[in-house]
């Protein structure tokens, strides 16, 4: 069994650093372009559905795919990216002067500290881990258009490999075997 993991399209706040998390923003241009070429190269794989997010940014990244493909999309709201609470619509920089310590994207996707609004980890963890068990145990080929942060939590669940340190660009196509 295969798993395409696809990171969705480019938004004007991917392209300008703001954090988005459970903000609803919508592909700029880029990101449709981005989209379309990964629809083309997801053209030829055999899988036989496609899960998304159900933020609009992957939304229409998979509605594009599912256009190329004629296959059917499935919304799941586990997929969704995680809850950033006050750091959405920030910037990277903007959130170390808010915490007062120089931060990276790293300290930032594995923060812990207490930050009103933000998801645990823990819990972005428990949606992931229950996705992919319930998508594994269907055993079909499938293409899963998700989030950065949330397909490297779900990278990490089937590989052990550490998702803090997976920088996956927007419409990169990630194929995991899945034995």
């Amino acid at each position: 069994m295969n798993i395409f993991f696809v990171r969705h399209g480019a938004t004007i706040w991917n392209q300008t650093g703001k954090w988005q998390g459970t903000i609803d923003i919508e592909l700029s241009d880029l990101g449709r372009e981005q989209a379309i070429e990964a629809a083309k190269k997801l053209r030829s794989e055999d899988f036989s559905i496609i899960y998304s997010s159900h933020k609009s940014r992957a939304l229409e990244t998979a509605g594009i795919i599912a256009g190329e493909t004629g296959k059917n999309v499935v919304v799941d709201r586990r997929i969704a990216e995680r809850n950033m609470g006050i750091f959405e619509g920030m910037t990277t920089v903007e959130i170390g002067r808010m915490m007062g310590r120089e931060m990276n994207v790293v300290d930032i996707v594995s923060c812990t500290d207490p930050v009103e609004g933000m998801e645990s980890l823990d819990d972005q963890f428990s949606r992931g881990k229950e996705f992919i068990e319930e998508i594994k145990s269907h055993g079909k080929d499938a293409v899963v258009v998700s989030h950065g942060v949330m397909i490297g939590i779900m990278l990490e669940i089937l590989t052990g490999d550490d998702f803090k340190y997976r920088k996956i660009e927007n419409c990169q196509i990630i194929r995991e075997k899945i034995l």
